[in-house]
């Protein structure tokens, strides 16, 4: 019997599964502990153990669930209980910084210079397509083939700029005896595979909500689908589309990859099961399966014409559609519908985007009304607090203290030098005023220095004359905590290590009152990462002021 199996698109995927591995385990709570599910990412781990609890509706011992895709790969396969030895991964920062220092030989060796910022972006770019290429077992002895001769000639800069990874990259990974981090998920998750075909556990082992887009993910997924007691449940396999049409998917359709992994587990789409009777959306699959009908069979829509569309006209049913004047509108829409789904309890909602500005819209606007979201995306680190102050210290010496970065600098909440902060802001009004308006003054602390006596000398009323005064003297504090910076910036060469210690000693003494009241570390994007609980740390739940019990929100960006 076919260890293949799938979950319908309109069910819900978690709470099915749980449902169905109960009927095969009998409803035996204890039984679940024997269970190892295989699933896509750490949150679709957390969001399957909701589900198993809301369908248990008690206690039980849950199954053991791993992560495929952002875990550590110690954590997925035990390569120290089993006694063997894998090279460890290159840091990913080390790795971006040997690659930088690779481009950069590589420009001067073209008679062309440029700085380590712009080296760096394009090493984390370089290290982005050897990932990818790893991934997915490029052969890069064919990359002379990619820009024909055809082609415009910056074609061939770029094809030269990729051969460092293939030439120049592997030797220097040897010398520090480590391996690409891609390269080192493939032998994890093959190594997995092989101990899963010679040694099958004796509890049932399930992959549910992966595709299989990486080749090693699905020799993995085809493997757990042939053992006796394993299952591959798929999500969302679309088993109404006809087979002129599945035989005309394209790398771009949403069901190739489904296609891909049943061809690699050699398995037909028709002998696909479902994993759980359930009650779902016959309609709403119609209308997702047609509208997504690839371009060579999209003839068949003449049929559903003459037929009336019916089918399509249900599926439609519960979707509204809004044209929005601007970015701020939409995001206030989007807001008002989410907050009036949780104010129905027992229902979530989620907003699924690719828009990560947008996001952050609709969670500014649901902070209106004290709703807390739960990200999925995570925020960048410059839009943190503790982020935002520490690029704006360095943007602020990297411009020589120019006016308009110091004052950014200065007018940030952590600012203080560890008093008032409102009266250090003020103190950063009245230099903006009184010194920094009209002709630029010179770069550097002393340049500014300078300029605020001179202002001094210059005023033309007592207040002015005193809040200069008052000026020099709070100036001296503020510049004698930043020239380490400034020092730091002006050197040509200097250890990473030791210009990341400035940054930060001088971001401490720019915040902080005393060691232990430090602002700039005092919130949670200023403290240390909690890995242990799966980011769950930054899970938080927040009510409407009118509904007494707690309630979240959801947000997920698109992939």
């Amino acid at each position: 019997m076919s260890g293949v199996f799938t979950i319908p698109a309109s069910a819900p995927f978690g709470e099915t599964l749980a449902r169905g591995l109960l009927e095969r385990t009998e409803k035996d709570a204890f039984a679940l502990s024997d269970v190892t599910i295989y699933l896509p990412t750490r949150r679709a781990a957390r969001n399957f153990g909701e589900a198993f609890a809301r369908v248990l509706g008690g206690a039980a011992l849950l199954p053991e669930f791993r992560a495929l895709g952002d875990s550590d790969d110690d954590e997925l396969f035990d390569l120290v209980h089993d006694g063997l030895e894998l090279p460890q991964a290159i840091h990913p920062i080390r790795r971006q910084l040997l690659l930088a220092t690779l481009i950069r030989q590589w420009e001067q060796a073209r008679g062309e210079e440029i700085g380590f910022a712009h080296a760096a972006a394009l090493a984390e770019s370089l290290a982005k397509v050897m990932d990818e290429t790893e991934r997915q077992g490029a052969d890069l002895a064919r990359l002379d083939d990619l820009a024909p001769l055809a082609l415009a000639a910056h074609w061939e800069n770029v094809t030269r700029f990729l051969t460092l990874i293939r030439d120049q990259w592997p030797a220097l990974l040897a010398a520090e005896k480590r391996v690409n981090p891609a390269e080192r998920r493939n032998r994890v998750l093959d190594l997995l595979a092989a101990r899963l075909k010679t040694r099958p556990p004796k509890g049932m082992v399930i992959a549910a909500g992966s595709t299989g887009s990486i080749p090693a993910t699905a020799r993995l997924l085809a493997e757990i689908a042939r053992l006796p007691n394993g299952a591959l449940v798929l999500p969302g396999l679309d088993q109404r589309l006809d087979e002129d049409s599945w035989r005309a998917l394209d790398p771009g359709h949403p069901q190739y990859g489904l296609k891909q992994l049943l061809d690699a587990a050699g398995e037909r789409r028709a002998d696909v099961k479902e994993w759980h009777g359930v009650s779902t959306n016959p309609a709403r699959e119609i209308l997702l399966s047609e509208s997504l009908r690839p371009a060579p069979t999209t003839d068949h829509w003449r049929t559903l014409a003459d037929r009336g569309g019916g089918g399509i006209a249900r599926g439609l049913n519960g979707i509204q559609l809004v044209e929005a004047a601007n970015p701020a509108e939409e995001a206030l829409v989007i807001a008002l519908a989410l907050r009036e789904t949780l104010e129905h309890e027992g229902r979530s909602a989620a907003l699924v985007t690719p828009d990560r500005d947008l996001g952050r819209r609709v969670a500014a606007e649901l902070s209106r009304w004290d709703i807390a979201i739960d990200d999925s995306a995570g925020r960048p680190l410059a839009h943190t607090g503790a982020g935002a102050f520490l690029c704006l210290l360095a943007e602020a010496a990297d411009s020589g203290f120019a006016p308009v970065p110091l004052l950014a600098l200065l007018k940030h909440p952590f600012a203080s030098l560890g008093d008032d902060p409102a009266a250090f802001r003020a103190l950063a009004r009245a230099l903006d005023r009184l010194a920094l308006r009209g002709p630029r003054a010179d770069p550097g602390l002393g340049g500014i220095a300078r300029r605020i006596v001179q202002a001094g000398t210059e005023a033309r009323n007592k207040d002015d004359r005193e809040t200069c005064a008052r000026l020099v003297s709070w100036w001296q504090k503020v510049s004698t905590v930043l020239a380490p910076l400034e020092h730091a910036f002006a050197q040509t060469e200097w250890k990473l290590d030791e210009l990341i210690a400035a940054h930060l000693k001088v971001a401490q003494d720019m915040s902080c009152k005393h060691e232990g009241d430090c602002p700039v570390w005092r919130d949670e994007d200023g403290g240390p990462p909690r890995y242990s609980s799966m980011n769950s740390a930054r899970r938080r739940k927040a009510s409407l002021p009118s509904t007494p019990k707690p309630i979240r929100a959801c947000c997920a960006p698109w992939r």
